[in-house]
């Protein structure tokens, strides 16, 4: 199974910051994603996007750094392309165009679910957007 992991997990889960999730989730999402045979998946956009506001938030560049290479290492990457950009900005069911645009990666890319603590974002997802709350939740109900 793949999951698209949205750029507010990342930026929570380096930033240790409040949100719909609490930071012990976000631990066990990214401690167990490989026990549970998970491949995560997020898109280029997340990645700058991520490093963008670590930048902003001062945060040292060897600690950005350093966490982006323990990311990269467990992450697959997907490239915006022009036809996902295309697919996206023709969707009418996202208000937001970067919302779309990751949707679409992840359509394209066969995931599952879009992980996100701001799941009404993905109201209209065709794609099923949970936090990492209520996936660990799924994932345990479905191990039972």
């Amino acid at each position: 199974m793949k999951i698209f992991i949205d750029t507010n997990i990342i930026l929570d889960f380096l930033l240790k910051r409040k949100s719909k999730s609490n930071i012990k989730d976000l631990y066990i999402l990214f401690k167990n994603l490989e026990i549970w045979k998970i491949k995560w998946v997020t898109s280029d956009i997340c990645i700058s996007t991520a490093i963008y506001f670590l930048q902003k938030c001062k945060i040292p560049l060897d600690d950005i750094r350093k966490s982006m290479y323990i990311i990269l290492e467990k992450i697959l990457i997907c490239n915006a392309s022009k036809t996902i950009l295309l697919k996206a900005l023709s969707n009418p069911n996202f208000k937001d165009l970067e919302d779309s645009i990751q949707h679409q990666i992840a359509l394209e890319n066969d995931c599952k679910y879009i992980i996100t603590n701001n799941t009404d974002d993905f109201q209209n997802s065709t794609i099923p957007a949970l936090t990492p709350t209520e996936f660990i939740s799924l994932i345990n109900h479905k191990n039972d």
